[in-house]
């Protein structure tokens, strides 16, 4: 199991069937294949549902639906509903078990922005790498600088500035194989530099 990438979870089930879960945020309901329903001896009744849609679009038939006790390895005790399907797949707890089980938590806002350890300056996460998907050989194209209202241009100015001083951007004075558009966003008074990088990221 690929723990760097995804998420897993052993779950106990009836007849102390231990089986490994897959935490799936983006799931909507609890999926098991069916012979692991049979080997914990739960009754498969009809379901509502005919098929379930994969991230792919891929569509997998659903066989019909239980509902089981289940507990944790720190000894938390729920009841789920899961829909059944066939053998071959992984068994999948959706979001909301997910947060009711304490395996995730939504964090709706940081208050603490002035720790060292996190945050430097303006909010920068020290020492983190995010992985960007980008389109291999893209074609760069060079864009012509699209207009900014003259009531906006010292706003502007001045919040390009402040970037650069920040060190969010860094000024060039050479030729590049790719001039990104910039957008003015104003909102609730305030300025704010957007840019569009759709050439590197799509396809």
């Amino acid at each position: 199991l690929d723990s760097d990438k995804d998420w897993f979870e052993a779950i106990e089930l009836p007849q102390r069937n231990r089986v490994v879960f897959k935490l799936d945020t983006g799931a909507q309901c609890n999926v098991i294949p069916v012979t692991i329903a049979e080997k914990s001896d739960l009754v498969i009744g009809p379901s509502s549902v005919r098929s379930l849609v994969c991230f792919d679009n891929k569509t997998i038939p659903v066989l019909g639906e239980t509902t089981a006790e289940i507990s944790t390895r720190k000894n938390i005790k729920s009841q789920l509903k899961f829909l059944i399907i066939k053998e071959g797949h992984q068994p999948i707890l959706g979001r909301s078990a997910c947060e009711n089980l304490g395996f995730i938590r939504r964090i709706l806002t940081v208050t603490n922005l002035n720790d060292p350890v996190l945050f430097d300056g303006i909010g920068c996460l020290n020492n983190y790498e995010y992985e960007l998907d980008s389109v291999q050989n893209p074609i760069f194209k060079i864009h012509p600088p699209r207009r900014v209202p003259h009531s906006l241009r010292d706003s502007v100015k001045q919040e390009l500035d402040q970037m650069v001083s920040n060190k969010i951007i860094t000024p060039t004075n050479e030729p590049t194989p790719c001039v990104s558009p910039m957008v003015v966003v104003k909102q609730h008074g305030k300025i704010r530099i957007c840019t569009d990088p759709s050439d590197s990221t799509d396809s």
